[in-house]
């Protein structure tokens, strides 16, 4: 199991994948990524986020 620093989340960071809904904060920069689709909505087709 893998921890990524400062993080919530335990992934494995070579096969982890945004979900549409996630949140992902990052403290260092302050930015929040947030996923509205993934490929796995869209089949392959494009990664649609927010990045604030």
């Amino acid at each position: 199991m893998y921890v990524l620093e400062n993080s919530l989340y335990q992934v494995n960071p070579l096969t982890a994948m945004a979900k549409a809904g996630q949140v992902i904060p990052n403290p260092k920069s302050g930015e929040t990524f947030h996923f509205i689709k993934t490929a796995a909505d869209t089949g392959g087709e494009y990664l649609q986020f927010t990045l604030t």
